[in-house]
């Protein structure tokens, strides 16, 4: 049994809870990338990391069918896990950290506000990102924190426009370059005859 750091025993419990895995094999794999994890927390080399399992379609749809065989919540000792600060390669579920603060994050401490972690599916980032756009911006510009002081507010509307730029560079880099249009059918009788008229 591996012996880790509080920051990181708080890291590993994320990714157990997320990838479904033993606890063990969750400090395994965050041993396994102490360097990487290091000089995320320590020296704040990358602002956010993600997690996810390097699984094809295939692979994920064989793992529900068999759990549906088992019938339960069967939790897995291996699960073949993919670190990274670029979001390019993610799909399906992933787990993210993200760094509130430029100064290292002490790993001697389990949790404390300079470091967040969520989970996402890659299919709800676009939705999640115009709730932000739409919805909660325009509400933080124009809303008065109570006690909150205006320089507070400030900076917590300017994180949220960091965060909002950062998720969308991110869909867009998921997304991939090539972008086709379906041209509009306004106006053409829908037969066979009118798309072929069209």
């Amino acid at each position: 049994m591996v012996t880790i750091a509080p920051r990181l025993e708080w890291m590993a419990g994320d990714i157990s809870e997320t990838f479904n895995m033993e606890m063990d094999a969750a400090k395994e794999f965050i041993h396994g990338e102490k360097k990487l994890l290091t000089d995320f927390l320590e020296k704040g080399t990358m602002n956010k990391l993600y997690i996810y399992e390097g699984q094809s379609q295939e692979d994920e749809d064989a793992k529900k069918k068999k759990k549906k065989k088992k019938g339960g919540d069967a939790r897995r000792s291996e699960v073949p896990l993919i670190i990274t600060s670029d979001p390019s390669q993610i799909c399906g579920v992933f787990l993210y950290f993200l760094r509130l603060t430029d100064g290292p994050i002490k790993v001697k401490t389990k949790f404390d506000k300079d470091l967040i972690s969520g989970t996402f599916q890659t299919q709800a980032l676009s939705p999640f990102s115009n709730t932000l756009e739409k919805i909660y911006e325009p509400l933080l510009k124009s809303l008065s924190l109570g006690k909150c002081p205006e320089e507070k507010r400030k900076i917590l509307v300017e994180q949220t426009l960091k965060f909002d730029e950062s998720l969308k560079e991110s869909i867009s880099k998921l997304k991939g370059d090539i972008a086709i249009e379906v041209p509009s059918f306004d106006g053409v009788e829908q037969t066979p005859q009118g798309y072929k008229a069209a």
